[in-house]
């Protein structure tokens, strides 16, 4: 019972479905030992006979030392200190990781869109992942370096896209999209200079407002205006329109007294680089948030994490390459077999039903630049 039962578990075969394979073949005639198997017996299964296929050593730090050197040449960078660690400490714990195939895709989609946001919660340690991401031509996200660090600061990221440029080359991209900080846009502009647009995700946006809400006084209706006013500012698509939405926005915050604290928020934070948030400055820019990466962290978390914080870097690690993998066989079957992202899927129905009005119901504006449907 004990053997085949470790076969199965060596195989990859889920606790889950061994349970289940085990309490479907009883007899209510004859229940054997092997009907008793229990979710902790499997546990100490795994336990006893070492089934562990990312355990490379008892010890987590060894482990991990193993591991990457396995890798060697995927490791960019080994700050590798685990165990008693004190993360408070000047101590950088660092490890970046891009495999060959990771450069290439970097080189060749990264002089368009470049995307950077880390994730917390993988891990007992309390390391961030921060990833590196870049669009493909169909509009899926792909990891192209991942850096695994106990601090998220200006000098960290600096040594991340450093050792990026180091084996990719200097990228110079069209769009580069970060959350709402500092860090990775002044990190990213030290080590590859400037984008041509720097963009602020307007998830990260909108949720910076919405927490900030709390500084206008009035009560609940009164941050419910400012809040559509806002919401209003960041959709309008004429930059002419928006500049003027802005500055009337900005005077009507300062000069009433429930208002006044969030004014002086906005302008300090937002008001002066409305290039980096509003969607007028962004319209033929085709990016508009930072989901891609959003979406993947989820996946590492709630698909390869099973929603859980591991006890063991070395997992981490293994997974972040697995992920990578799982990446990359994606993209060949859309290669192969042809494939669109959500996004590129709603467009090519839009365009097609767009084929299908009469060319007598549209009307252009007087600037030639605008269209609208006219009833006929």
């Amino acid at each position: 019972m004990v053997g085949l039962t470790r076969g199965k578990i060596a195989e990859g075969v889920t606790f889950q479905r061994i349970l289940d394979d085990v309490r479907e073949s009883i007899n209510s005639e004859e229940v054997e030992r092997l009907h008793l198997l229990t979710r902790k017996d499997l546990h100490n299964i795994k336990r006893d006979f070492g089934i562990n296929s990312h355990q490379l050593h008892a010890n987590d730090a060894t482990s991990v030392s193993i591991f990457l050197e396995q890798i060697k040449d995927c490791v960019l960078m080994n700050k590798n200190v685990i165990g008693n660690v004190d993360y408070s400490s000047d101590n950088d714990v660092m490890i970046v990781l891009m495999t060959d195939l990771q450069c290439q895709m970097l080189q060749k989609f990264g002089p368009k869109t470049v995307c950077v946001d880390s994730t917390h919660c993988t891990n007992v340690y309390k390391l961030l992942v921060t990833t590196l991401l870049v669009l493909d031509e169909f509009g899926s996200g792909i990891p192209v370096a991942f850096c695994v660090s106990n601090k998220e600061n200006t000098t960290v990221m600096t040594q991340f896209f450093t050792c990026v440029k180091e084996k990719a080359d200097l990228i110079k991209p069209s769009v580069f999209m970060s959350d709402d900080t500092q860090i990775f846009r002044c990190a990213w502009a030290r080590v590859m200079g400037l984008a041509d647009n720097n963009l602020l995700c307007t998830w990260h946006v909108d949720r910076s407002w919405r927490k900030n809400l709390r500084k206008v006084c009035g009560g609940p209706q009164r941050q419910t205006q400012v809040y559509k006013a806002l919401s209003m500012l960041l959709e309008e698509p004429e930059v002419d329109k928006f500049g003027e939405l802005l500055e009337l926005f900005e005077r009507e915050l300062h000069e009433d007294e429930n208002t006044k604290d969030f004014g002086i928020y906005f302008s300090n934070t937002y008001g002066f680089r409305p290039q980096h948030w509003g969607y007028c400055h962004r319209r033929s820019l085709n990016i508009n948030t930072n989901m891609h990466l959003e979406a993947m962290h989820r996946v590492l978390k709630y698909c390869y994490l099973d929603g859980k914080t591991n006890n063991r870097l070395d997992k981490l690690l293994l997974i972040l390459m697995k992920l990578t993998r799982d990446k990359f066989f994606e993209r060949i079957v859309k290669l192969f077999k042809g494939g669109h992202s959500y996004r590129l899927q709603q467009i090519q129905r839009r365009h097609t039903e767009s084929k299908k009005i009469d060319r007598g119901q549209i009307a252009a504006s007087n600037d030639g630049k605008h269209f609208q449907l006219t009833d006929v």
